[in-house]
């Protein structure tokens, strides 16, 4: 688990697999949102960050 940057965000990489309701939880326990990709760009640098 990890919090990378990308154009001004900051993402929480997390290997544990959770439901969608769950990471949601998770999410705003940590004052975040679920990511949710815009562009090609972000799909690329998410895709690029799994470890």
């Amino acid at each position: 688990e990890k919090w990378v940057g990308y154009r001004c965000n900051c993402y929480f990489i997390s290997t544990e697999e959770k439901t969608w309701e769950g990471s949601r939880k998770v999410c705003i326990s940590q004052n975040s949102s679920l990511l949710q990709l815009r562009n090609k760009d972000e799909l690329a640098f998410m895709t690029s960050n799994q470890d």
